[in-house]
């Protein structure tokens, strides 16, 4: 076959594969003896690589599917790589797109394919691909079939940084209930950095403010909802079947399942689960790590928070480890960071310290609170009142008080 006719069935291929049309090309792997894991890309794409891509050409997937597995060499086939940039396989590609249908038929052929890595990429997982985009169905289903085992990366997907990468990247898309689990499962991994090498999940979830109370800006009604909604007896189930009465049980059904009460509900849902997960990561660290290696994971969060403004994490993490208003870094340790960053409640949280502690705490390196009051805020913490006037007002009121 030459080049040019080969090009041309390749951009056929791909074309049926986007457009879930199996029927226009079956015939070209039935009778022309075309290689069912050709390359049809510039990237080194394979039919079955575009096809899982597109998250919805799931009948040109299966019958394609089922054809490799019936030729002789299933499993190698389905986890051909692609041969240009990264070598992700299908099930990775699945993990990345949110393919969840098409993962469950790829591991029902191959129960082995969940332990599959990028071999080039420290060892990741199809289960870390979909959790680094957040794909909740897709993350649920593969951490069902992914095993603890130790695989080609030399180590466990859920131990070590690949088990940190996995916790962190739950954390940073708001997987908060997968993280729980991870957390409660493998302990081990709260005291583990990811990837970068220095971040854990309680640095992580220092940076996700929104995700607490205290960075949720809810209307007046909202704020309403939000507090009618009771955190151990109005339960999802609670508000869609009812309460006490058939009147009670009629408005819980029908205000329930109103979206604009779904979307606060989940908002308060993602309160509790943020508020669970912290107190879980403090109690894991104090009681399964070491003083230095709990001193510097909560100390690197809690500074990581004041930046944030995520007081809720800080609260907590020092009332679990008071000595930690002492931590410092880069010569600024939590009362000075707050003045700093201009952190309101952060700064207000820290009088509920002894006089003693703020005394010792304000004295570090030769500069009071004073001397940062008169500094310029950053811009980020600027620009949270509009106009000269008001910011030039907030920064006064910060350096009399």
């Amino acid at each position: 076959m030459n080049s040019i006719k080969r090009d041309a069935i390749s951009r056929q291929i791909y074309k049926a594969a986007i457009q879930d049309d199996w029927d226009s090309v079956s015939h070209i792997f039935e009778t022309e003896n075309w290689r069912l894991n050709a390359e049809i890309s510039l990237y080194g794409e394979t039919p079955l690589h575009i096809a899982v891509g597109t998250n919805s050409s799931h009948r040109f997937v299966e019958k394609l599917v089922k054809m490799i597995v019936t030729s002789g060499n299933g499993v190698g086939m389905l986890r051909t790589t692609i041969k240009v940039g990264r070598p992700y396989n299908a099930l990775h590609l699945a993990g990345k797109r949110g393919n969840c249908k098409d993962a469950k038929l790829l591991v029902d052929y191959d129960p082995e394919f969940p332990q599959t890595v990028v071999s080039d990429d420290g060892g990741t997982t199809p289960l870390e691909m979909a959790a680094w985009k957040g794909h909740k169905e897709t993350v649920h289903y593969l951490l069902s079939v992914t095993r603890d085992e130790v695989g080609l990366s030399g180590t466990s997907p859920f131990r070590g940084t690949p088990g940190a990468n996995i916790l962190t990247q739950a954390i940073a898309t708001g997987l908060y209930d997968v993280a729980l689990y991870l957390v409660e499962k493998y302990p081990d991994l709260v005291g583990q950095t990811n990837y970068t090498g220095s971040a854990t999940a309680l640095s992580i979830l220092a940076t996700k403010r929104n995700d607490f109370p205290s960075g949720c800006h809810l209307t007046f009604w909202q704020h309403i909802i939000y507090s009618r909604l009771d955190d151990t007896e109005v339960k999802v189930a609670d508000i869609e079947s009812g309460g006490r009465g058939p009147a009670r049980t009629l408005l819980r059904r029908i205000f329930g399942k109103a979206p604009y009460v779904k979307h606060i509900r989940q908002i308060k849902a993602t309160h509790l689960q943020t508020e669970q997960l912290v107190k879980q990561i403090c109690s894991t660290l104090i009681m399964n790590f070491e003083d230095t290696t709990t001193w510097k994971v909560l100390g690197h969060a809690i500074h990581i928070a004041v930046r944030h403004g995520t007081h809720e994490l800080i609260e907590e993490c020092i009332r679990n480890y008071p000595e930690l208003i002492r931590y410092e870094v880069e010569g600024l340790n939590l009362f000075k960071a707050a003045i700093n960053h201009r952190q309101e409640k952060v700064f207000n949280l820290m009088y509920q310290i002894s006089a003693h502690s703020l005394d010792t705490m304000a004295k570090v390196n030769g500069e009071n609170a004073l001397h940062l009051a008169a500094n310029l805020a950053p811009y980020h913490r600027l620009r949270t009142v509009t106009g000269v006037a008001l910011q030039m007002q907030r920064e006064l009121l910060w350096f009399k008080n």
